[in-house]
């Protein structure tokens, strides 16, 4: 049995080429960096200590953020909203790509499955067990070119959130 460079063997996915895990793990550190950000947004809205909310999912980032919109401006809280439901979007498509099995893919497309699962825990729907995904090269990068636009807007947000905040 053949392996690659890194130990994988050849049987394991097919040939996989470099460009598709280079453009995955694009994904992953993309959104990754969004997590962060969406961290430090929350830490700002709370006023609170970063530990506070360190460790949370991105969903749960997302959702404290979105219930702290009601502390700030309509000027500031409704694009923001609309950021934060840019943000989950891609989050929830980051987690189809990793999640996704991705039986011999290609550079310019690949098709992936994952078993459903209603909540985190929860086993799957018997009568739905998995979820499929098709992906081609130019829906990657547009993935990835998003999740990089979320990061700064999200960097943008947190420096101006502090002068739309409503006095309480």
């Amino acid at each position: 049995m053949h392996e690659d460079d890194y130990g994988i063997p050849n049987n394991m996915f097919g040939p996989v080429p470099d460009v598709f895990f280079a453009t995955v793990g694009r994904v992953v550190m993309v959104a990754s960096i969004l997590e962060v950000r969406l961290l430090d947004l929350l830490t700002e809205f709370d006023r609170a200590p970063q530990d506070k909310h360190a460790g949370k999912s991105a969903s749960e980032l997302v959702k404290g953020c979105c219930a702290a919109l009601v502390r700030y401006d309509t000027l500031f809280a409704q694009p923001a909203g609309q950021t934060l439901e840019g943000a989950r979007d891609v989050l929830r498509e980051r987690n189809a790509v990793v999640h996704s099995v991705w039986p011999n893919p290609r550079a310019h497309g690949a098709f992936g499955w994952r078993p459903v699962r209603e909540k985190r825990g929860d086993p799957p729907d018997p009568t739905r067990p998995f979820e499929s995904i098709t992906l081609d090269a130019r829906q990657l990068r547009d993935l990835i070119s998003r999740s990089a636009a979320l990061v700064r807007e999200v960097d943008r947000l947190r420096e101006r959130a502090p002068a739309h905040r409503l006095a309480t």
